[in-house]
């Protein structure tokens, strides 16, 4: 599922980080979670509201705040993704979903609004990321091995 951006609230603000962690979610098999989340939380959020929620519903999450490209690495190579702030002109002011690398090296990303993937290549992506703030949070879950605890 591709859970576009939804306006939410009497001024109708945009939900981009809520969508992004709804495809996170979608992704990871928890689907009767985001379906909870699209219908209680929306509206602008930022890294530390989207942690507060995760962490009320019993979830792990795990974030950067400094543009350590080892996160998404990390999350790539564990089938996590991450929901990031995306958008050089507005640094911090839109978020998409980062699917992980694919086997040529490219970032898969997934839109918020448009909700079609795009693929870019690692240094590009990883410059751009830099300039909207460096900023991503993922969820995690309990794996037999799991080493997610070394962050």
């Amino acid at each position: 599922m591709r859970v576009p951006s939804y306006p939410w609230g009497a001024d109708q603000a945009g939900s981009c980080m809520h969508a992004a962690c709804q495809n996170l979610l979608y992704a990871h098999g928890q689907q009767p979670l985001a379906d909870y989340w699209y219908d209680n939380f929306g509206g602008p959020a930022g890294i530390a509201e989207v942690a507060e929620i995760a962490r009320a519903l019993g979830l792990d999450c795990r974030y950067t705040l400094s543009g350590d490209e080892r996160f998404l690495d990390w999350c790539s190579e564990n089938a996590l993704g991450a929901a990031i702030y995306w958008q050089a002109d507005r640094p911090g002011d839109h978020a998409i979903t980062f699917c992980g690398y694919d086997g040529d090296g490219k970032a898969v990303l997934l839109g918020t609004i448009n909700r079609r993937i795009t693929r870019m290549p690692k240094a590009k992506f990883l410059a751009t990321w830099c300039a909207c703030g460096g900023k991503a949070l993922t969820f995690v879950y309990p794996r037999p091995g799991d080493a997610s605890s070394d962050l």
